[in-house]
């Protein structure tokens, strides 16, 4: 072989050489990342079973009477927080302490609903009750029935006072408040249902379509899995303990098989802003203002809309916005999405003008692992809905 030729041949083995370490160092790195993320926090949130049942019309009904808790695992079974009761149901369904008997004998009436953090329970009592509580200490004799629910979007807290309103038209609400975060701006509709997959596994299943909600329907999510030996006496037995028991050990078994490797991908893209954090989103999501206006929601304006009740949309700030004092600027979609529904309506979004409501607030979270509202927000968001709902109330 002639010197240029073995020449060509170093250079070609040098690069083959580069290329080969950069990729062994690349997948290394990859690898490394899942590591931390399959460690970084909660992997898996467990309840002893489950909470809400398939309903055609409004994609979830929740049954009187029930609730449910939470035990936050790591990817390798490690108990990292119990949160008992977290959502509660009352004798005629509602997500609060009041019944249709209390709103019957009240002297204003109003029904509200919202996401996960209106419906959220800490001690028997959501905000919508701390609401109750403030608006009775200005001198009102007021019942509120929630209707919020875990993952709703502006769709489904629409459709969900629609049919409140609907079924107990003769005593009409002084007033319908919508309670909403940015994120439940461009939430889609879904649907949900507790289906039992190939293994015999229980699991709580989301889908944007009736069929996403089959387990091997490759376009459904898991919000959580269901586990009756989870219970909240087995969750607080297991903190602080390294050693798996039967129950952990299962759970991870579970959580590898349904979740696998290639989950960690758009969590890693999202992680490093490769990706928006909302693309990977379990949560269906709009991207229009077409796919917001369905049918199911016009119905919904429609029944409100004939039944004469006043309707305010409220924002709800988060941690961050109350901290800094003001509403973080929107997305071009979310600005769409929210003139969209006021133009439907006929009503502004009410956004808080003062931030005097959350002074002294200095617990946010519930919990480390959890960033629903703590008490103290709670509380703070009750001071706040009260002085938005005063000012569309009767004496």
């Amino acid at each position: 072989m002639s010197v240029a030729g073995k020449s060509i041949l170093v250079r070609l083995a040098g690069w083959v050489a580069l290329v080969g370490g950069s990729v062994a160092v690349a997948l290394v790195l990859f690898e490394f990342m899942i590591q931390q993320l399959r460690k970084d926090g909660v992997a898996m949130r467990v309840a002893p079973s489950d909470y809400g049942a398939f309903d055609e019309d409004l994609g979830v009904r929740y049954r009187p009477g029930t609730a449910i808790s939470y035990a936050y695992l790591d990817s390798e079974g490690h108990v990292l927080e119990c949160l008992p009761d977290i959502s509660i149901t009352n004798v005629d369904g509602f997500r609060g302490v009041d019944t249709w008997l209390d709103y019957e004998q009240a002297d204003q009436r109003i029904i509200v609903s919202g996401d996960s953090f209106s419906h959220w329970n800490i001690g028997g009592l959501t905000l919508a009750d701390y609401a109750r509580k403030d608006l009775e200490k200005r001198g009102y004799a007021a019942s509120i029935l929630n209707v919020a629910g875990g993952t709703f979007g502006l769709e489904h807290m629409l459709v969900h006072t629609a049919s409140a309103v609907e079924s107990n038209a003769d005593l009409k609400p002084d007033l319908v408040a919508v309670q909403f975060i940015r994120d439940d701006i461009t939430r889609g509709w879904w649907f949900v249902d507790t289906v039992t997959d190939q293994a015999g596994r229980a699991r709580a299943r989301l889908g944007k379509t009736v069929e996403c909600l089959a387990a091997d329907s490759g376009c459904g999510s898991d919000e959580y899995l269901i586990e009756s030996r989870a219970t909240q006496a087995w969750c607080e037995s297991r903190r602080g303990l390294e050693v798996a028991d039967d129950v952990s050990a299962d759970l991870v078994d579970t959580y590898r098989d349904i979740r696998g490797f290639f989950v960690y991908v758009p969590r890693i893209l999202a992680r490093l802003g490769i990706v928006d954090s909302q693309a990977t989103s379990v949560i269906p999501r709009v991207t229009s203002v077409e796919q917001a206006n369905t049918a199911r929601l016009q119905k919904a304006i429609r029944t409100l809309k004939s039944s004469g009740v006043r309707i305010v949309f409220v924002y709800l700030p988060t941690a961050e916005e109350i901290k800094s004092q003001q509403i973080f600027t929107f997305t071009e979609i979310e600005n769409e999405v929210l003139r969209f529904y006021e133009d439907l309506l006929g009503v502004p979004v009410a956004y808080p003008n003062s931030y005097l409501a959350f002074e002294g607030v200095t617990e946010f979270a519930v919990s480390p692992v959890d960033s629903h509202p703590s008490r103290q927000l709670q509380q703070a968001y009750g001071r706040y809905l009260a002085t938005v709902f005063e000012e569309f109330l009767p004496r």
